[in-house]
């Protein structure tokens, strides 16, 4: 299981689950299409590596778009996907986040 975006988007390479595309795509006409293709017709993550007008830039899409592609990022089989969220979330009951008057993100 990836502990950052990077590595995940190595395991999905490795599964097979990340399609990339290194042509130059649009952003305004033709990266929201060709993500609609990857996850309804082919379950898989979009990497975009040349962005028209925006040099050196990247785009990643649908990483969690399938349930492939989140047995990926849980390290497990789609069929059990499911019952390990189940069991994780028994056995670490989610916290309210703290409420702050002020952090570095404001």
């Amino acid at each position: 299981m990836g502990k950052d975006l990077r590595t995940f988007l190595r395991d999905l390479e490795k599964a097979g689950q990340l399609l990339q595309i290194k042509k130059p795509v649009d952003v305004d006409t033709e990266i929201g299409a060709l993500n609609g293709e990857a996850i309804v017709h082919h379950k898989k993550a979009l990497m975009c590596e040349n962005i028209e007008g925006y040099q050196g830039w990247k785009t990643v899409s649908g990483i969690t778009g399938s349930r492939e592609n989140i047995a990926v990022a849980l390290g497990t089989k789609v069929k059990d996907c499911v019952p390990l969220i189940a069991k994780r979330l028994r056995e670490n009951r989610l916290q309210p986040c703290p409420v702050v008057k002020a952090g570095p993100c404001q």
